[in-house]
């Protein structure tokens, strides 16, 4: 790194000096006499070589770099898990789904605890209802004599 900085500065002195030069010696009309022209030319080419001198030395800098990474995720302390997002799961399987499952046994009722078992696989939320509607309309069901409902027809007050 330092070499690429200390080429850079010469660079950057070169193309000054350059730029000196040409300011100096241009006539009256603009233009470099054969031999000035040539003196810049080398100045100029001196730059240029010294642009590609620094290029190449930063992409050998990138493909060290590249070679120096690790080829694989480092063991950690939880086996089998590299921390990347796609190892975290969804829907049911999902950490905050197990534990709010576990939270609505012990504490049943709780609208929090319900709110993320009703998100089911892949995010489908289920219709909320409340318990008491589900009885109501069972009730409803036996009362009508119906055992089921026709397919692709639910019964009153389902839709």
């Amino acid at each position: 790194m330092d070499k690429i900085l200390s080429l850079i500065e010469k660079r950057r002195t070169s193309w000054d000096a350059a730029k000196a030069f040409l300011d100096a010696k241009r006539g009256t009309d603009g233009t470099l006499s054969a031999e000035d022209a040539a003196t810049y030319d080398k100045m100029e080419k001196e730059v240029t070589d010294l642009t590609r001198d620094i290029e190449r030395l930063q992409r050998q800098d990138e493909i060290e770099k590249m070679l120096n990474q690790p080829t694989s995720a480092p063991i950690t302390n939880i086996p089998g898990k590299t921390g990347d997002k796609a190892d975290e799961k969804t829907g049911r399987a999902s950490a905050a789904y197990k534990k709010a499952f576990w939270d609505n046994i012990r504490h049943p009722g709780n609208p929090a605890i319900r709110d993320v078992l009703e998100a089911g696989a892949d995010g489908y939320v289920t219709k909320p209802y409340a318990t008491n509607n589900l009885i109501d309309r069972v009730r409803l069901l036996l009362a009508s004599g119906r055992q089921s409902a026709p397919p692709g027809n639910p019964p009153a007050g389902f839709a």
